[in-house]
């Protein structure tokens, strides 16, 4: 079943379409954030850093997110993957 690229909207098999697919490390989620991420688990549990009061646990969905969105230099916070997403839209 297809559905739209995250990025363009072009139905694809994907969460990406081929133009848009990048690795990992192309959309920021390298070296760096694999070491913030476990360096935020080993915070848990605690709640979402933006705010919403959902307790994160090392079992539960969480993301190591970028404090400002797409720049790492700012560092990371552990959220909860929807509050996440609506801070992209920001």
């Amino acid at each position: 079943m297809k559905r739209p690229c995250l990025a363009c909207g072009t139905p694809t098999t994907g969460t990406y379409c081929p133009t848009h697919r990048k690795t990992t490390t192309q959309r920021g989620y390298g070296t760096a954030h694999r070491q913030a991420r476990t360096q935020l688990a080993r915070t848990l549990p605690a709640l979402c850093g933006y705010g919403c009061g959902r307790l994160l646990t090392a079992e539960s969905r969480w993301v190591a997110a970028h404090r400002v969105d797409s720049h790492p230099e700012y560092g990371y916070l552990a959220a909860c993957p929807s509050c996440n997403e609506r801070a992209k839209l920001r």
